[in-house]
Order: C-alpha cells, then structure tokens, then sequence
C-alpha cells in the first residue's frame, strides 16, 4: 500500500514540476482582430436600415456607403462598413 501511495506522489510531482508557470515569450504587438484571434466579422440584423444608418453616420460616426446592395435573402438590402487595421 505504501509503494502505491509513494509512486502515486511520485508521479504528481513529476507532472506538477513539468508544468511552466511563465509564457515563454510575451506577445509585445497585440494581434490584429481579423488575424485569426479576435473578431472578423459581425451581421446585424435590424427592422430600419435607414434609422440604423443615420445612428451610425451621425452618433458614431461612421463613413456608410450611399447606396445600398442587394441583401442575401429576397426583400433584404444590406450595408458594410470596414475598419482599417
């Protein structure tokens, strides 16, 4: 009982010092969000695209293209707006 109790230490030990508290190196440019480690893409599904726009223009100040295109499903439109890196 004792040498299963001694090897069962034994083993924890080991996987417990095995294990490394520190990154090995620290990131020091945060990635960009479309890199693959963040947010690339959002769709937002709203009733009054042209109130939408006008919040978005006018409080958020956003740049929103003049002219809408076709949405993905019939009776849609649809309006992107694109964020440099």
């Amino acid at each position: 009982m004792k040498a299963n109790f001694y090897s069962a230490c034994f083993i924890l030990i080991l996987f417990i010092s095995s294990c490394n508290p520190k990154p090995e190196k620290k990131i020091t440019n945060p990635p960009l969000p479309a890199a693959g480690f963040g947010i690339g893409n959002v769709s937002l599904v709203v009733k009054d695209i042209d109130s939408v726009r006008k919040y978005y223009t006018n409080v958020l100040e956003f740049k929103m293209p003049e002219k809408l295109q076709p949405g993905m499903y019939g009776g849609t439109m649809s309006a992107s707006v694109n964020f440099g890196d």
